[in-house]
């Protein structure tokens, strides 16, 4: 599973397209959330940590790239975050989302869901630049 990220109006062949895994899409959004905190909204962020094509301004797409830039200027490690914290509004949105996907069990039974990855997400400064310069291409993204 993971995030199919379309450019709007791709200035070219670099922002037709971008992929991201689960694994890599959580801490690029944690990075986002760190550097773009005037530059996208809360129902931004909300947005695009879902798969359900919310859009992203070609204005704001540019100015993610800017703030990655930077970013990447100062951060040759990329980010693996060990633990997932995860404010307790969306709680029920994630849990709903999740149970969507899974098929119900029976009363009493219970279930356990592992995490791949050994429940670590990541991403490199490749992936990051990857994606600065998709934003600056795209002409606005669309997050499917």
């Amino acid at each position: 599973m993971g995030m199919d990220i379309l450019g709007v109006e791709p200035l070219s062949k670099d922002g037709e397209y971008f992929r991201a895994s689960i694994w890599s899409w959580v801490p690029i959004t944690h990075i986002l959330r760190t550097i773009c905190p005037r530059v996208l909204s809360e129902e931004d962020f909300e947005g695009i940590s879902f798969n359900m094509g919310y859009e992203i301004s070609s204005h704001k797409s540019v100015a993610i790239a800017n703030k990655l830039a930077v970013y990447l200027e100062q951060h040759t490690e990329g980010l693996e975050l060990d633990e997932i914290v995860v404010d307790d509004s969306r709680i029920n949105d994630i849990l709903s989302n999740l149970t969507d996907h899974i098929p119900e069990l029976p009363l009493g039974e219970e279930a356990t869901i592992h995490l791949g990855n050994e429940g670590r997400y990541s991403v490199d400064d490749q992936h990051l630049a990857e994606f600065a310069n998709f934003c600056r291409q795209s002409g606005g993204f669309q997050v499917w």
